[in-house]
């Protein structure tokens, strides 16, 4: 708020508020959108994440942690049951032929699924997926073998079976399995295992098979027409989400470095200023009471008046738009003067709000330390408000030069010059050398015989962007006439021969490319035209003055006058001087030189502008100094030669008295 104007919803949602909340943001975007954005772009976007940002705070806080329910793995069995995932087990080996040992067969599906935990035992036990066990070898699978094949008579739980062995198969042998004891020198029997064919049979994960411990029914997880499912249970536990927190804390980081960036760079720029004193919530409230009374002026607000004069004088004020400009892109040297022939076109012959069209300079990505160096051609409607800006006639411009320096509300003179709409007004801005050198932004009015206007001397910033701009506040609809920049004279302080690559226009503006003849230094621009932003015959138009009066019926005749009585004799010359006294003889009178240029009619008592300086020590100047390079050498009435004439002509009427 310091280094450039902002809306007052925008002040009122930074500084006004006891905290931001999702409708002040709206409010904030709805400024930035529709009254007026900030001077940087970066720092307007920054603004919106930032407040949306601490909007989320606490929401983002309370998500990195919570209470989660417990979640377990099931599967549907045939009749669509959710069984435990973990209380599955996996199947080593299938017995075939178990009826040969005396055990009932399973829903002749298999005959028995057991494996055996120890050599000699009795009895049969599963295990569970993905336990750590150990087991001993399975005896009668490493001497047997699998499917049966050997026709041989054997012994298994104690049983005398004849020829062939007994018929022992497997699904999938997990060679991860670690057994405690076994026979020496033998791997993991089962994984390896092939038949006569060469096929291995068992080491195919997919294939493994798994069981409950209370029902008969096996399962393949392999299958794809197995669904498992994840259920919540009735259980719950302490949740934190470290990835969560590892984002959040990224993010938070991010906004700390921007913000701090951002209070540097206007603790930095409010250095160039008196006041850097942070906004308080008093201040706060009376810098908004004494902007919105410098907007009032002389109509001071009343109860019955305040709805109208907010409406009217507030609302209207903070609208602002630009239609088609011209630009030269940002340089890497900086300009160090500008000259044009301008011609700003007749303003509207009906408008409202305010109309300003300007050439300027400035730099584009330091625009709030920098300064805006531009003069500006101004309409306002109604008159009355044209009259506080300058002591114009209905259908002319205000004309003064600007400086908007190191961010502050606009710097002009107290009372601008009056133009018509067809003036060629000269305009050259120029740095004194050095770096604290200051720009002094002359006007001559050449339609007045180069009538000099101001010489306006304010602001030191370097710039490195040229900009030609039709800017329209409170509602204003644009230009009704064509504007004409003639002869634009562009130097630099170190030569650019690229720049001209960086040349542009928007809307339907016609103009010559820029050209260069000394290698970049210098470049010249013969004509830029900015067609009117409104339809045709909108501008003002001078009132035709009336035809003259007819001539006078001619008197009738009247009688001659009675002739008059003879007039005296005249009396006798006096004889000749003396040859000794005769007088001398003048020499012929030169012809009048022109009159010099009228001086333009002392400026009025200056007034409070709302946030406009109007310091006394400004060196501007509203004089009928001609330009120094086309100044007339002729001298006027009353000069010396004038004295002369007449000394010699009373000397002449003396002699002959």
């Amino acid at each position: 708020m310091e280094t450039s104007p902002i809306s007052y919803g925008t002040y009122k949602t930074l500084f006004l508020r006891d905290g931001i909340s999702s409708t002040g943001l709206i409010d904030l975007i709805q400024e930035f959108s529709t009254y007026r954005p900030l001077t940087s772009s970066w720092a307007m976007i920054w603004t919106i994440l930032s407040a949306i940002f601490v909007i989320l705070f606490p929401t983002l806080i309370s998500a990195l942690s919570g209470y989660s329910a417990n979640v377990h793995a099931y599967i549907l069995d045939g009749s669509g049951n959710l069984m435990d995932y973990q209380k599955l087990f996996m199947i080593d080996y299938v017995i075939h032929d178990a009826s040969r040992l005396n055990f009932t067969s399973f829903d002749a599906i298999v005959d028995l699924i057991f494996p055996p935990e120890t050599q000699n035992s009795t009895y049969w036990t599963r295990f569970r997926l993905n336990d750590t066990y150990t087991v001993k070898r399975p005896k009668n699978a490493v001497i047997n073998g699998f499917f049966g094949l050997k026709q041989t008579n054997s012994t298994f739980l104690n049983y005398t079976l004849p020829s062939p062995t007994i018929n022992i198969t497997a699904t999938y042998i997990d060679p991860s399995i670690s057994w405690a004891k076994g026979i020496s020198g033998h791997a993991i029997y089962g994984n390896n295992w092939t038949d006569t064919s060469g096929t291995r049979h068992f080491n195919d994960p997919s294939q493994a098979t798994y069981t409950t411990s209370s029902e008969n029914e096996t399962f393949v997880l392999g299958d794809p027409t197995i669904q498992g499912k994840c259920q919540p249970d009735v259980s719950y536990k302490w949740g934190f989400s470290f990835l969560f927190l590892f984002i959040f804390l990224i993010v938070l980081l991010v906004w700390t470095a921007g913000t701090y960036i951002m209070w540097l760079k206007a603790r930095l720029a409010l250095r160039h200023h008196d006041d850097a004193e942070i906004v308080g919530e008093y201040k706060a409230v009376i810098n908004l009471a004494s902007a919105m009374n410098n907007e009032f002026g002389k109509h001071a607000p009343t109860t019955d008046s305040i709805d109208t004069l907010v409406d009217n004088v507030i609302e209207k004020r903070q609208f602002a738009t630009f239609g088609p400009h011209v630009s030269m892109g940002q340089t890497e040297s900086e300009f160090i003067e500008m000259t044009t022939v301008f011609m700003p076109g007749r303003p509207p012959a009906e408008s409202v709000g305010s109309l300003f069209v300007w050439p300027g300079l400035f730099d584009q990505k330091n625009r709030s330390d920098g300064d805006l160096v531009q003069t500006v051609a101004e309409f306002h409607s109604p008159m009355e408000r044209q009259k506080k800006s300058c002591d114009a006639n209905p259908g002319q411009w205000c004309i003064r030069p600007f400086i908007v320096s190191h961010g502050y509300v606009s710097q002009t003179v107290p009372v601008g010059m009056g133009i018509d709409g067809t003036d060629q007004i000269k305009i050259n801005y120029k740095k004194a050398p050095g770096d604290d050198g200051k720009w002094t932004q002359t006007l001559w009015n050449l339609s007045q015989r180069n009538q000099q206007l101001f010489a306006y001397v304010r602001g030191s910033a370097p710039c490195r962007w040229f900009e030609i701009a039709t800017e329209s506040q409170e509602g204003n609809k644009g230009s009704a006439d064509v504007q004409n920049y003639y002869n634009t004279t562009l130097v630099l302080k170190n030569p650019e021969p690229q720049l001209g690559t960086r040349f542009f226009k928007t809307g339907s503006i016609t103009t010559t490319n820029p050209v260069t003849t000394d290698g970049g230094k210098t470049w010249f621009i013969e004509k830029i035209t900015i067609p009117p932003m409104l339809p045709p015959g909108q501008e003002y138009k001078p009132p035709v003055p009336p035809p003259p009066p007819a001539n006078p019926p001619t008197p009738p005749a009247q009688a001659p006058p009675p002739p008059a009585a003879p007039a005296p004799p005249p009396a006798p010359a006096p004889p000749p001087p003396a040859p000794s006294q005769a007088p001398p003889i003048a020499p012929p009178a030169p012809p009048p030189a022109p009159p010099a240029p009228a001086a333009p009619p002392p400026p009025a008592p200056a007034q409070a502008q709302p946030g406009i300086d109007t310091d006394s020590n400004s060196s501007s100047t509203a004089s009928s100094t001609a330009d120094p390079s086309t100044a007339n050498p002729s001298t006027g009435p009353g000069t010396g030669t004038s004295k002369v004439f007449s000394f010699f002509a009373i000397a002449i009427w003396a002699n002959m008295l």
